[in-house]
């Protein structure tokens, strides 16, 4: 019924074809965010009965299963789910279940369930618009911030990532990586991700672009589209450069959105302070929680 293999979205497009008919506007469920962390988490799929089923391993060893993305039935799907645990005798665990997932398994399960949630697992999500014109004082300090840069360094140039540009972001990341050396452990795992998106760049629907001063390049962003929403997976900055964080991303949502676009997801700040008062400071327009739920 339920046969995981290895995720290999190069190899098999069907499993990006299935993530961009989900509308839950968490990055857990893009392509790109499965791409970078499916070596950490050994993440699995399967398709079957018109859905995808994804299996990881959390940093215990635990095997949790993701919401199901599909059109077919769910209860069906959730059915299959079941029994591949009880088969392989495993909890049933679902990780990262959006807020509309987790009414779902409530129905499907009535009180047979537990579920918990954490502030540092949330995305933040931003109107578009906003980040755009950071118009009000609510955004002041970020229209300083980008004055105060320009008047320092002078006039930046904002490019698209094309190929022929990687091999400057990647002496770029070379730059940052030895700014970042002493941080180790994830931070190092998601800065060689990131050199292996840049590798594989035009293999995947990504929007990126970098800014530069002269030739030296100083910072740059990569996201994707998936309906109503942009996300913004990685975004890297010179911290020399003060100031740069904000331009970058300004102008990456700028020149990233289509009239389809009214939010954008800046992704969770895992528990790191910095990150989130950073992130805070952009003033969400929502916190989207995400689950953790066991079947009991």
């Amino acid at each position: 019924m339920l046969n995981f293999e290895q995720v290999n979205l190069i190899k098999d497009k069907r499993i990006i074809e299935y993530l961009k008919k989900q509308n839950y506007r968490i990055c857990d469920y893009t392509p790109l965010t499965i791409y970078m962390w499916q070596d950490f988490f050994r993440c699995k799929y399967a398709i079957y009965d018109d859905f995808l089923f994804l299996k990881n391993k959390d940093i215990e060893g635990q095997v949790v299963f993701s919401f199901p993305v599909g059109n077919g039935d769910i209860n069906k799907a959730l059915n299959y789910l079941s029994e591949y645990a009880t088969k392989n005798n495993l909890p049933l665990l679902f990780g990262l279940v959006p807020k509309s997932g987790l009414e779902i398994l409530k129905n499907h399960f009535k009180d047979k369930l537990e579920f918990t949630t954490t502030l540092g697992n949330s995305d933040y999500l931003y109107l578009a618009g906003d980040l755009i014109n950071l118009e009000g004082n609510k955004y002041r300090n970020q229209r300083n911030r980008i004055n105060k840069f320009i008047r320092t360094f002078g006039d930046f140039k904002y490019q698209k990532i094309t190929t022929e540009s990687i091999p400057k972001l990647k002496k770029f990341m070379e730059i940052y990586q030895n700014e970042h050396i002493d941080k180790g452990g994830l931070y190092d795992y998601e800065n060689q991700k990131t050199i292996e998106v840049l590798e594989n760049y035009d293999k995947f629907e990504l929007l990126g672009g970098y800014i530069s001063l002269g030739d030296e390049v100083i910072g740059f962003a990569i996201g994707e589209i998936l309906g109503d929403t942009l996300f913004m997976h990685i975004e890297k900055a010179l911290a020399f450069y003060a100031g740069a964080y904000q331009v970058i991303n300004n102008a990456f949502v700028t020149n990233s959105i289509n009239e389809q676009v009214k939010y954008v997801n800046l992704e969770e700040d895992m528990g790191d302070q910095g990150l989130r008062k950073s992130k805070m400071s952009y003033h969400p327009y929502q916190l989207l929680e995400k689950f953790n739920v066991i079947i009991l």
